[in-house]
């Protein structure tokens, strides 16, 4: 009887503990299942990337740009540009020095010179015997009657700084010229916050000072210049604002200033909203004196620089302003690489063309001479005189073939520039057989496309140069200059 019982008992136990047992072991079996698809799944992942090593060779920049390329599929593109060609890199891999310096800063205060001393590519405000002569000039005593505005004074030489980025005109008017409102044919160029000036002539109401720049002349309105007490001060502010090398042999100057440039195409103010563009330069204050112009603690982790400001009475005063570190400001200027040239090129891109440098952008001429700037370049503002500035230039002629001129596009850089009357650009280089350029562009054919399908691009864009202008001629058929950003002519 008790044996029969044990049997019994065994039986129940036997019958409570199987099903636990079949279901731990159920689980069991799908964990090591999904282990193995985890390892299979692991396999699959490390294969590819092994497959994908191992038939491509692209590394760093490349892959990059590689990269980049797929992340812009909605973007349109001019004919022939794929997306890899908006990325500096993939034209930096023609290259083969980037990092070699192309000018050295003592090259680049000489080349300067020989451009603001010529009068036929700028107006060199600094130098006493321009001011005089200048001053002697019988075309200062005209009146502008189609503005309404007659000039009253004539001769008596202003020292000035532009206080505010500014338009300078031909004629002293608000109304724009043309039929195209887009582009002003009043306006010639803008001006930089900081940037010195002669004022020679004003209209009867005030309104308008006619003013002198080192790249142009013409009218400004009178708010956004202050006039200087003399020469001495306005003499003493260029040269803490970047402009030391034009008047080193002033005795009464400190030429040792240190000051800071602006490097991408826009740096607007936290509290002013005012837009510095690049190449605008300022005096840096030190620590110490930031302390005692600014509240204490507002400028952590920020340069302090000094700009031009101006009174009620319309007479210079400074006003200081803390720029963010990481904002887009080098000390001094940039050093000019093919590296650094072609960045600063491509910061530009998709950026607005602006006739005049207008609509807070740049036109084809103001692209170039921006971008130059940041490495402390004085390029003349229109792009005829650009092309004639006594850097190593090579003509193509009337005469050349397709083939000649390739010639030539291939002994270029990418950063050198190429110019076509009314129009000057950045070489890139050759791709797929066709050769190519950045630019600011207003319009443009695609090839053999009719004049009714003109585009109207009016960005800063890359582009070949099988692209035609209105006359239907190719922009290779066009072109009349290269000048090399590297070499000097001796």
């Amino acid at each position: 009887m008790k044996r029969q019982l044990c049997s019994y008992i065994i039986l129940f136990l036997l019958l409570l503990v199987l099903p636990f047992l079949f279901f731990h072991g159920w689980q069991s079996a799908v964990k090591m299942e999904e282990n193995a698809d985890e390892v299979r799944k692991e396999a699959v992942v490390s294969a590819s990337a092994s497959s994908a090593d191992g038939k491509s060779e692209k590394t760093g920049s490349a892959q990059e740009a590689e990269e980049a390329s797929q992340d812009h599929q909605n973007v349109l593109y001019a004919p022939n540009v794929t997306a890899k060609m908006y990325q500096p890199e993939y034209w930096l891999l023609q290259c083969s020095d980037p990092d070699q310096l192309l000018m050295t800063e003592k090259e680049i205060h000489q080349l300067n010179k020989e451009i603001i001393g010529d009068i036929n590519l700028a107006y060199n405000i600094f130098s006493e015997e321009f001011r005089r002569e200048f001053l002697n000039t019988a075309s200062r005593m005209e009146t502008w009657e189609n503005a309404g505005k007659e000039v009253v004074s004539w001769g008596n030489f202003g020292y000035a700084i532009c206080v505010k980025r500014t338009e300078i005109k031909e004629f002293p008017q608000e109304q724009p010229l043309g039929e195209d409102p887009y582009f002003d044919e009043n306006l010639l160029t803008t001006a930089r916050t900081n940037t010195p000036m002669l004022v020679d002539g004003q209209t009867e109401d005030g309104i308008y000072y006619h003013v002198i720049c080192y790249d142009y002349q013409g009218w400004a309105l009178a708010e956004n210049v202050a006039l200087c007490a003399g020469l001495e001060q306005w003499e003493q502010l260029a040269a803490s604002a970047g402009w030391a090398e034009f008047i080193a042999d002033s005795a009464d100057v400190d030429t040792q200033s240190v000051f800071l440039t602006v490097t991408v195409p826009r740096l607007r103010m936290e509290i002013t909203g005012e837009l510095l563009t690049m190449g605008t330069t300022m005096r840096l204050l030190t620590v110490e004196e930031a302390e005692k112009v600014l509240v204490p603690g507002s400028f952590l982790g920020c340069y302090v620089a000094e700009l031009a400001g101006r009174t009620e009475e319309g007479m210079y005063e400074p006003r200081y302003e803390a720029i963010p570190v990481s904002s887009g400001v080098v000390k001094g200027y940039m050093n000019f690489t093919r590296e650094r040239l072609v960045e600063q090129m491509f910061l530009f891109l998709g950026n607005a063309y602006g006739w005049g440098n207008s609509q807070e952008s740049v036109d084809c001429s103001g692209l170039v001479q921006d971008v130059l700037s940041s490495f402390g370049i004085r390029m003349p503002r229109d792009a005829k005189e650009q092309q004639q500035v006594p850097l190593s230039r090579i003509t193509f002629t009337p005469s050349m073939g397709k083939a000649e001129r390739e010639e030539i596009l291939n002994l270029l850089s990418p950063g050198d520039i190429l110019y076509f009357p009314g129009h000057i650009m950045f070489y890139l280089g050759r791709a797929d057989g066709e050769y190519y350029v950045l630019n600011a562009a207003s319009s443009m054919k695609a090839p053999g496309a009719s004049e009714e399908e003109l585009l109207t691009v009016r960005r800063v864009i890359v582009n070949s140069l099988s692209m035609e202008r209105r006359n239907g001629s190719s922009w290779m058929q066009e072109l009349e200059r290269a000048v090399c950003c590297c070499s000097r002519i001796s």
